[in-house]
């Protein structure tokens, strides 16, 4: 049996491009080891010298699949991806998944017309909702592993 090949954009604000990398280490290895999908990130560091950027980025919102955007206060303070972006992956039925990539007080925060979309942290003991950044070592893995099979569950929902 083949796998199907889905494409996810990856949306950040370059301020957040350390723990970026630090989740695409351990998510990246995930996304490519899954039994029945092999899901592949898209994001900006695959445009290479001399290509022109903001066609290249263009180019990749159309052929995902789905937009993972990473949430945190840079990335809803961020031009690009609130002006770019976020209305290109929310238009249409296309599938979008927020994460916390840092902790978010939602009641504060403008959220820049992602009020009606889950956004994903990871539930840990009494209750409390932890993001990306409030994980450490094993736990960031969890975060990964969870996150991962949601994002596989939406696919296969739409693949239905």
């Amino acid at each position: 049996m083949t796998k199907r090949l889905r494409t996810g954009f990856l949306s950040y604000a370059s301020a957040d491009r350390a723990r970026v990398d630090r989740f695409l280490d351990i998510m990246g290895p995930r996304c490519l080891t899954l039994r029945d999908v092999t899901i592949e990130l898209w994001r900006d560091r695959a445009i290479v010298a001399g290509e022109r950027w903001e066609e290249e980025i263009m180019s990749a919102l159309e052929r995902a699949d789905f937009g993972l955007l990473c949430v945190s206060p840079s990335f809803l303070a961020s031009p690009y991806v609130t002006d770019v972006e976020l209305p290109r992956l929310m238009t249409g039925d296309r599938i979008v998944i927020p994460f916390a990539l840092e902790p978010l007080d939602l009641s504060l925060l403008d959220l820049r017309g992602l009020e009606a979309l889950q956004i994903f942290h990871l539930d840990a003991a009494r209750g409390r909702r932890r993001s990306f950044a409030d994980c450490k070592e094993v736990n960031e893995l969890h975060f990964c592993d969870e996150l991962l099979r949601q994002i596989v569950r939406r696919l296969a929902v739409r693949a239905a």
